[in-house]
């Protein structure tokens, strides 16, 4: 009985300080690469222009046994945010929108463009999380909505031994304007359609004419509405129009009164999503069962080496 208390006693110490003695995992060697694939109905886009930003550096935390990242380049989060290797799609759309608008000139910036491969590369990368959006509006057919990107990356949370230096990115691309109609091709006539031969006419039976009433006057049809005045990146929706800023974010919504003015109604600010964190409080919990277990054995074997002394 004594030496199954010691035993599960020591098993309880040694799992306890586990993530104490976590791998060492080296992300000072700045070999990172990102590759960035665009491309449209499964045809490459090229030459479009393309700017990644250096947002947070990337460190190995071996209490926690997971990546990190330490906001750089006078970059934050909203409150409440916290950036992931692993992020849903969402909030890596809504962190990266808000990150975009605070890009300036002062933070570090490399630029390229795609090639006719509809590729980019950028090479010499340290470890972290860049954001990765369109230079100069996009191109003249294409704009692209801005994404963030981990160098390195692994696909599963807490597996570390999955990491790879090169990253390739790719993003959803949206024509900047809807494709044409289908048209009729020129040169080609379509043949009328086939009248059906009345039935013979038979004797008609003449029969009293009702006094003719009035017609009511033509209703014109409503106004097309007209967009609002020097309002650049409008987007029809219906009755109004969705203002999109440079980077082709969403800023709010144009809508026409009776008097035919037009209202601006700014969309809300993203909403704020839980921070999540690491479970430690096994940790202390472990270690104390095991200590008092390993003082709990002392005692029984002590007062059974006395009971047979006596």
């Amino acid at each position: 009985m004594r030496k199954i208390l010691i035993i599960a006693a020591a098993f309880l110490i040694c799992a306890s300080l586990l993530p104490t003695y976590a791998r060492a995992i080296d992300l000072s060697g700045g070999n990172g690469q990102l590759v960035v694939e665009l491309a449209y109905d499964g045809a490459p886009v090229v030459n479009f222009p393309l700017r990644i930003t250096l947002i947070a550096t990337a460190r190995y935390d071996s209490n926690a046994d997971a990546i990190v990242y330490d906001m750089v380049n006078g970059f934050t989060l909203p409150q409440g945010k916290v950036l992931g290797m692993n992020m849903d799609a969402a909030t890596n759309r809504d962190l990266a929108a808000s990150l975009n608008r605070q890009t300036n000139g002062a933070a570090t910036q490399l630029t390229g463009s795609t090639d006719q491969n509809g590729e980019a590369t950028f090479n010499n990368l340290e470890a972290g999380m860049y954001l990765l959006a369109q230079r100069n509006g996009g191109s003249a057919d294409f704009r692209m909505a801005p994404s963030l990107v981990p160098v390195p990356y692994a696909d599963t949370d807490g597996d570390w031994s999955n990491l790879v230096d090169a990253v390739v990115a790719r993003t959803k691309l949206e024509p900047k304007t809807p494709p044409p109609t289908e048209t009729t091709p020129p040169g080609t006539t379509t043949p009328p359609e086939e009248t059906p031969s009345p039935p013979p006419e038979s004797p008609e039976t003449p029969t009293p004419t009702p006094p003719s009433t009035p017609s009511p006057p033509d209703t014109p049809p409503p106004p097309t509405p007209t967009p609002p005045p020097d309002r650049p990146n409008l987007v029809p929706d219906g009755d109004g129009y969705i203002e999109m800023d440079d980077t082709g974010v969403p800023r709010g919504h144009w809508d026409q009164n009776p008097d035919g003015d037009w209202i601006f109604t700014e969309y809300p600010p993203l909403a704020d999503l839980p921070q999540t964190g690491v479970l430690r409080w096994p940790i202390p919990v472990l270690s104390a069962s095991g200590a008092v277990l390993v003082v709990l054995g002392i005692y029984i074997n002590r007062k059974g080496k006395k009971s047979w002394e006596e």
